[in-house]
């Protein structure tokens, strides 16, 4: 099935050529998109400083905390996702995104809560701090992770099919 005039119809594995391109095209725009985002981002808010909790601050800390490997991972998905391959190479292919960015947001997600209770007990206390109120946020700290954690893993586990409303409700929740 091969043209001879050399057009973009041609076949490689099964799926035309154009679509190769438009695969790589995908990957490509996503992988130097993200990584030319990061370094825009670097160089307005630099590295994380863990007394820095401004706005700033806060996007410095996210962007020190992402994995150059999710960036690839989520442009090859996509990248897989366009080419429409075999069924288990695309359930291959979604697992590794959902396992990528699972983890992601798992180092993610302590970042935004300290900078968030350090941001509230600052406005509650009128910046001062004492040794109950770290006490206390340490504890609220770890009580917060462990609720996000239960999520995060609730929404993974969902988006692979199990279901999660009769796992919830055979704990009695």
């Amino acid at each position: 099935e091969i043209n001879k005039g050399g057009s973009m119809d041609q076949l490689f594995l099964g799926i035309a050529l154009s679509t190769w391109i438009i695969a790589a095209a995908a990957f490509c725009i996503i992988a130097f998109g993200m990584a030319a985002v990061r370094g825009i981002i670097c160089r307005r808010c630099p590295g994380a400083d863990p007394a820095d909790r401004s706005w700033r601050g806060l996007v410095g800390s996210l962007n020190d905390r992402w994995m150059r490997l999710t960036t690839l991972v989520i442009a090859a998905a996509c990248a897989v996702l366009v080419l429409a391959l075999d069924p288990r190479i695309m359930t291959a292919a979604k697992v590794t995104l959902i396992v990528m960015l699972t983890v992601q947001v798992i180092r993610l997600v302590p970042v935004l809560v300290d900078w968030l209770l350090v941001r509230w007990a600052r406005t509650a206390e009128g910046g001062a701090g004492s040794p109950t109120a770290a006490g206390s946020l340490t504890g609220l700290r770890w009580l917060i992770l462990l609720v996000a954690y239960a999520l995060i893993l609730l929404l993974a586990l969902q988006n692979r099919g199990v279901y999660v409303t009769r796992l919830i409700a055979g704990l009695g929740i």
